[in-house]
């Protein structure tokens, strides 16, 4: 039986509900995986095997069904240039290799993302904004006048605005588009009305207040994509 691997906080409510959804779950957090996990790889010249360690756990590419990345903020940093310079080289190798696996991974984030996570979003919201055709806000505005919705998989969860949903569900090709382009199958996507655009986009929800529906609603989604 394969395995699911779930990079995320222990508390993280995504990861909780995927894990009991799956037939096989290994967890980690993101530290975990980059202080402590192990990477092999070998290459005959015609195809790259490899496998993931993960405390006692080894895992090769093909048992791997699916993988959650659930990062919590940033990676960590390290002041020291020696400690630098090994958590960057261990960072570029666990970026390469989550962004070649050959299994589905939600979310699917490139090296761009892994240097800086905040311009990374930036070029998220501005791409969603251009092929879905919307306006694009790059002001703070008043929170009351945020709304969100989130998308997984081209499917957009309840309590989007109703316009927005319709939009989308009217445009389904140019959500594909953007979601191949960016390895993004889940976010929440941060918008003010039809006509002043968007806001931001999040990749990696935190969904600690959200509602038990919303939960349930992704959860299952997301755990058919890794199962």
């Amino acid at each position: 039986m394969r395995t699911t691997l779930l990079i995320a906080e222990p508390d993280d409510p995504l990861a909780q509900h995927v894990g009991r959804l799956v037939p096989r779950a290994l967890r980690c957090t993101q530290r975990e995986l980059l202080e402590r996990g192990r990477l092999s790889l070998q290459q005959d010249g015609v195809q790259v095997r490899g496998a993931l360690g993960i405390g006692t756990t080894s895992l090769p590419f093909e048992s791997v069904a699916g993988v959650l990345y659930r990062p919590h903020g940033a990676p960590p940093r390290h002041r020291k240039k020696l400690g630098a310079f090994v958590h960057h080289e261990r960072q570029a190798a666990w970026c390469a290799a989550l962004y070649a696996l050959p299994c589905a991974v939600v979310n699917r984030m490139p090296p761009g993302w892994w240097l800086d996570p905040e311009l990374h979003r930036c070029w998220l919201a501005d791409r969603f904004a251009l092929e879905l055709a919307l306006p694009r806000r790059h002001d703070a505005p008043a929170p009351m006048e945020v709304r969100s919705a989130y998308v997984i998989e081209g499917d957009v969860a309840p309590g989007a605005p109703a316009w927005l949903r319709r939009h989308l569900a009217a445009n389904p090709a140019a959500l594909g588009r953007w979601q191949e382009a960016t390895g993004v199958r889940i976010a929440r996507i941060d918008i003010v009305g039809r006509t002043q655009g968007v806001v931001a986009v999040d990749p990696f929800p935190a969904l600690r207040e959200a509602a038990p529906a919303l939960l349930a609603h992704i959860g299952p989604r997301v755990a058919r994509l890794l199962a």
